[in-house]
């Protein structure tokens, strides 16, 4: 209870003057505009990550695509990478290097457009 005594002793004491309104105005228009000016700020960056995004989604889908398109292009005889082994698993890579080429490739645009989504969403969360 002493500590709510002295709490509302000290809210009794305070008296806040107002007596200048010009001061205080003016203060209130520079707090909104500094408001108004973080909201611009925001609105543009969240537009540049849309922007960002959006282009990296259609890159990567042109860029799948072009890589798509070459490597079934080759003839089918024709493999990326050669070991010159005879071991099982080796041959195997061989003689499928051109799927694996293309999975891992795919795997990694797909981890790239993830990773823009995460970060763009992200921004958005500090945003609000």
């Amino acid at each position: 209870m002493d500590k709510d005594t002295e709490l509302q002793q000290l809210f009794s004491d305070y008296h806040p003057s107002l007596n200048d309104s010009t001061n205080f105005m003016t203060t209130l228009e520079r707090k909104l505009e500094a408001v108004e000016f973080i909201k611009r700020k925001q609105q543009a960056q969240l537009r540049r990550c849309r922007i960002v995004m959006t282009l990296t989604i259609c890159l990567s889908v042109l860029a799948g695509l072009a890589l798509f398109a070459i490597v079934s292009a080759l003839p089918e005889g024709v493999r990326l990478f050669s070991f010159n082994s005879n071991i099982m698993p080796l041959r195997l890579l061989e003689e499928n290097s051109r799927m694996i080429a293309l999975a891992i490739t795919s795997s990694l645009m797909a981890w790239g457009i993830i990773a823009v989504t995460n970060i763009v969403q992200d921004i958005q969360g500090k945003r609000k």
